[in-house]
């Protein structure tokens, strides 16, 4: 089965074919809650990321840029970027919208 463009549905879509690198990109703003402020981010996307996609780019962002603390989220903890975002950083998405 096949999208409007002729790709393939789901997971089997080559990620480098020639389709796929000529997709327009968009940008996306991403806003942020860290240290009761609101901050933002405007990302190129071909499509509207995902909160676990942003949550990934977010933590590479902040490993880069910034110095981690520690935040305390409660007694369950993960190894999910959102979460280790909030537990390093005391940073949660908060939107995702064209920007």
């Amino acid at each position: 089965m096949r999208d409007r463009a002729g790709l393939p549905f789901g997971p089997c879509r080559p990620a480098n074919s020639a389709k796929t690198r000529s997709l327009p990109m968009s940008d996306w703003a991403i806003t942020y809650s860290k240290d009761e402020a609101t901050e933002r981010q405007v990302l190129p996307f071909p499509h509207k990321p995902s909160p676990e996609e942003v949550a990934e780019h977010l933590l590479e962002w902040a490993e880069a840029n910034l110095k981690p603390g520690h935040y305390s989220t409660g007694k369950l903890e993960s190894d999910e970027p959102a979460e280790l975002l909030l537990r390093r950083f005391g940073i949660v998405v908060t939107g995702i919208a064209e920007a």
